[in-house]
């Protein structure tokens, strides 16, 4: 009986991570979603600058830049949400600078050397303990 039981748990981790990949499949496609529609904000803030510029006059251009500019910010923590989902799926967490995963219990980020000691979200300063 404890051949069976071991069997059907290693079914069940197998198919537990089948389902984390794909999962992370789905939010990786998300993220480049998302950062394809960043790169249209981009974009507009470019066209609005250099109309602003044409034109001599940056005040209408820079309200609408200062809006586009929120929008892309509103995106990157969006993204950055998604970005720790997929750490999380993957037993992992996020650099608070670099943003790499690294390993959970890693003390030290091995990509850009931060000190990893709490528990940190990506673009957002640390927390106390």
């Amino acid at each position: 009986m404890n051949f069976f039981r071991k069997i059907k748990d290693s079914a069940g981790k197998m198919t537990d991570r089948a389902q984390n990949v794909v999962e992370i499949g789905r939010l990786n496609t998300q993220i480049a979603n998302i950062e394809r529609e960043m790169g249209l904000y981009y974009q507009k803030m470019g066209e609005v600058f250099y109309e602003g510029y044409r034109l001599k006059d940056m005040s209408e251009a820079e309200k609408e830049m200062l809006e586009l500019a929120k929008t892309c910010d509103l995106l990157v923590e969006e993204r950055d949400e998604v970005r720790l989902k997929i750490a999380e799926l993957k037993n992992e967490r996020l650099c608070g600078t670099c943003g790499k995963n690294v390993a959970q219990d890693a003390m030290f980020c091995p990509y850009c050397g931060a000190s990893l000691r709490r528990a940190v979200r990506l673009r957002i300063a640390p927390q106390a303990d």
